[in-house]
């Protein structure tokens, strides 16, 4: 049983028959005294990557999967002689490394994901930096179209963060290089190689087929049967299949030790040979498990990193094997408070882009795009108004992290967002917080719900000297001077403000970002096991039910949707619209953080386009931050990252970078936020050139495409663009961040010339939207497509003053509002100041008019004409179902 995660009753659990940590260490022990004298003077923690494989794993050698589970004589046979063949092969690769980067095929239009990670010539932190083509950086996975944008793919963070060749710090963009960055790093890496092994990997098959999931009848969400495998993908390959699981059990426990190290947990002592007693280990097992619970009470514990429900845990690990074996996206979302934002310091050091800094390497390694979003705002409005539009703004989610760090939501708000997280979408989430609200009840104890531990103190301790348990510690930087030509607008502030100490130090966050990353790490090794499990019992390749998540997503939504009870969510929207919390909403806004900025805005489902009522914020650039060289990490002290980067795979000479990737001469424009044009693109016939129907073996597959939008709403088909006699002149786009917001890691948002810290990153600004600049307003038309509950509703402001903030409250009284449905002019509903008032709800501390529509209005797609007068006013939200 793994120490690591323990389920609260006695029951007997599917990973009895693995080994302990403390057995594995024994294993460990034994083979470093065996093969000491070869390297005497090598720490005895020395290859510690094989001391994490455990009994349930599966090993590298011919046998595949039916040598599994030797005795430990065996056991140690085998390493020895992978020790052997690694130096062999790490000989092979440094005399040969023109035929290993043939072998590798390194093109990932063609070749299966787990080669190595990041090393493909694409790092923009060079000035020299030249982008390939467009198609070869395209994805054998599917994407959400919604959810993934151009600027996702594109990854320009990710390569400049994880290359295991290039120092952060190297990068000839500084204005002042520095030039020991790079040989510090070799350094180090070299040491992490020596001392915990790093990931060597490499598929002996050229031009290995990849399957394309969205064509082989399984759906949207590629619950292909495994029946339709070709033979030669490695979904099928058992050595292959073998092979990897041994990697990546690996690449997970190095990456665990690293987190324990970096907290004073090492599996050493500080003599670094000899090993901590097993009272020791099991007690460092207890402060970093996952604690597991039968009847889904799953408020913090007073130990552990988290608590699970079994049902939760379960559906994590389908989550990832799914993940893993279709090669797809997973999506961790955060939404929270200010605190959660990151304000006080740099985005990019808020929890879930540290998690997202950590962990991205490990899941490419393993095939899957991570992609995590910071979506917390500092408007406690923001996370009503984003619920109300379901998973148009938020996107598709994996992981729901509702992180709000005083109690203030009422219970109707996260009623109401976890149930939209369920119903929205493709995906049903994993949802940790505190408060489950009554969401276990509403689905029939179904959904899948957690928490992180929030005790700061757990893992620090009271007197902890480490610098990692600083928590007040604030090292923020608003700009670092370039050598490309970019420099900012106006001075540079010192540092982020924080008024009164308002916001917690980056410390605090790392630690959110540590404790949720070995929720991830538990997950990935037990769902690894259970991989290795199935097929001992059943044969090989794993059984669909042990992966296919169709059925289990179909069964909680549902028990969602058809919920009788009276809830939190039917209170807070009252009885006339309790319905709503039963249904998939959708919602549009200028507002950030989005997803996919440039197609989920107001302005995106109008019959025509409109002008800026003033210049449109711009960004000076849109490429990487450099990385704060106060950042690196101290000597002496643990590097998980590093340790996830770790690799033995050779890094491709300049030649070869420029004959994998047939780079164009033309230099490359970096105004790449047109996601308009990459989807126009994904979706042409002549983009596409995949695996057919009939799963046949080509390898010129590099794209599949799927779409969030749901066959009931925001799906408009139409190409009718009259508008007869109306007028949208007098309405315009008003105070529109600049930039690509969605919450990324990958976010340029608000680099404006008038921006005084420039790399503070954060994305979240509740303002703009489209706003009548006249006292009477036009017409304007919204394109809603197809609708089925026949409801609308809208958020407005005023302001006759055009102030940068409009208000709710500051409605004239003159003022008069009018709408139609479709192009039904002669029946205009026109709405005075009282009645405008009279009609609208109130939800929570928002107001929104309903509109609601006739059976016969929403037959077919819907539009929706408004117009203002006798005052100004503007349209932040729009909703619909």
């Amino acid at each position: 049983m793994d120490n690591n995660i323990n389920h609260s009753n006695d029951k007997k659990n599917t990973f009895s028959s693995i080994m302990s940590p403390l057995e594995i260490e024994d294993e460990q022990l034994s083979l470093v005294e065996e093969t000491s004298d070869r390297a005497p003077n090598l720490r005895k923690r020395n290859n510690v990557a094989f001391s994490h494989t455990q009994q349930g794993e599966v090993s590298g050698n011919v046998t595949g999967f039916r040598g599994l589970l030797r005795s430990k004589t065996a056991y140690v046979v085998r390493n020895i002689t992978l020790l052997g063949i690694l130096a062999w092969m790490a000989y092979i690769m440094m005399t040969s490394m023109e035929n290993v980067i043939d072998e590798l095929d390194m093109d990932d239009r063609f070749s299966p994901p787990h080669q190595s990670s990041f090393v493909h010539g694409i790092n923009p932190g060079s000035l020299n930096f030249k982008l390939p083509d467009w198609k070869t950086l395209e994805d054998n996975v599917g994407q959400e179209v919604i959810s993934v944008s151009k600027v996702n793919t594109l990854n320009f963070a990710g390569r400049y963060w994880h290359d295991p060749y290039t120092s952060m710090y190297a990068s000839d963009i500084y204005e002042e290089p520095i030039l020991e960055a790079q040989a510090e790093f070799e350094t180090r890496f070299n040491d992490t190689l020596e001392q915990y092994g790093g990931w060597n990997f490499i598929d002996s098959v050229d031009n290995r087929p990849v399957i394309d999931f969205s064509r082989c009848g399984g759906g949207d969400l590629y619950d292909c049967p495994s029946e339709k495998f070709p033979d030669n993908t490695w979904q099928m390959d058992e050595q292959y299949v073998g092979d990897f699981i041994s990697q990546s059990k690996q690449l997970i426990s190095r990456v665990k030790e690293g987190i324990y190290e970096e907290y004073g947990h090492s599996s050493f002592n500080d003599d670094g040979v000899t090993r901590k007693s097993e009272k020791e280990l099991e007690e460092r097992s207890t402060l970093f498990q996952v604690l597991i619970v039968p009847d889904g009470t799953t408020k913090a514990s007073s130990t552990g990193v988290a608590i699970l429900s079994e049902v939760a845990w379960n559906g994590l690990i389908r989550k990832l094997l799914h993940s893993i074996i279709t090669g797809d996206y997973f999506f961790v979302t955060v939404i929270g408070d200010d605190i959660a934002a990151g304000h006080g310091n740099n985005f990019v050091q808020s929890a879930i882009m540290q998690f997202q800094f950590l962990m991205e390497p490990v899941f490419d390694l393993l095939g899957v795009h991570l992609l995590s979003r910071n979506m917390a705002s500092s408007d406690p409005s923001s996370r009503l108004l984003g619920a109300l539009a379901g998973g148009d703004l938020y996107g598709e989610m994996d992981i729901l992290w509702y992180d709000v760090e005083d109690e203030v939501e009422s219970q109707g708000v996260k009623d109401l967002l976890f149930k939209q997280s369920i119903l929205s979408g493709d995906r049903v989430p994993l949802i940790l917080a505190e408060d489950p609200v009554e969401i276990l009840r509403d689905s029939n104890e179904t959904a899948w719900m957690g928490s992180l531990n929030t005790d700061e103190q757990l893992i620090c301790g009271k007197n902890n000297k480490l610098q990692v348990c600083k928590f007040h510690d604030y090292n923020t930087v608003c700009w670092i001077p370039r050598n490309d030509g970019i420099s900012p607008g106006v001075d540079q502030d010192d540092h982020i403000k924080n008024p009164g100490g308002k916001y917690p130090g980056r410390y605090v966050h790392q630690l959110k970002a540590r404790k949720l990353s070995m929720l991830l790490l538990h997950a990935l090794d037990a769902a690894l096991d259970v991989w290795v499990d199935g097929i001992q019992e059943n044969g090989f390749p794993l059984q669909d039910n042990y992966w296919h998540v169709g059925d289990v997503y179909t069964n909680i939504r549902e028990s969602v949707r058809q919920n009788p009870h009276s809830s939190a969510c039917g209170t807070l929207m009252g009885p006339d619209f309790e319905a709503l919390c039963h249904v998939e909403l959708h919602g549009r806004t200028e507002w950030t953080p989005r997803i996919t900025p440039s197609l989920t805005g107001l302005h995106n489902i109008l019959s025509e386009p409109l002008p800026s009522a003033k210049e449109q914020e711009n960004n000076i650039y849109d490429m990487i931050d450099l990385w704060p060289s106060q950042w690196k990490i101290p000597e002496g002290q643990a590097d998980p990252h590093l340790m996830a980067i770790a690799s033995y795979i050779p890094k491709p000479t300049l030649e070869d970078y420029y004959d994998m990737w047939e780079f164009d001469d033309d230099e490359y424009d970096w105004g790449i936020t047109d996601d308009d044009a990459v989807l126009e693109m994904i979706n042409s016939d002549s983009s596409q050139n995949v695996i057919n129907t009939t799963m046949d073996n080509t390898t010129d597959g590099f794209l599949r495409k799927r779409t969030l939008i749901n066959d009931t709403a925001g799906a408009f088909d139409s190409d009718e663009n009259d508008i007869g006699d109306f007028n949208s002149n007098h309405w315009s786009l008003y105070n529109i961040v600049g930039g690509f917001c969605d919450g990324s890691s990958q976010s340029t948002c608000h680099r404006s010339p008038d921006n005084t810290c420039l790399m503070a990153g954060h994305v979240d600004f509740p303002r703009g939207g489209i706003i009548s600049n006249s006292s009477d307003s036009g017409w304007l038309k919204f394109l809603l497509g197809k609708m089925s509950e026949k409801i609308v509703l809208l958020r407005l402001e005023w302001d006759n003053d055009l102030r940068r903030t409009l208000k709710q409250e500051a409605m004239p009284e003159g003022f008069w509002f009018e709408y139609f449905i479709n192009n039904n002019e002669e029946n205009i509903i026109t709405l005075d100041h009282h009645q405008f008032v009279s009609h609208s709800i109130k939800v929570d501390q928002v107001t929104l008019l309903p509109i609601l529509l006739l059976s016969s209005e929403v037959e077919n797609e819907v539009t929706l004409s408004l117009r203002v007068r006798g005052g100004s006013a503007a349209l932040t939200h729009l909703y619909f179902a």
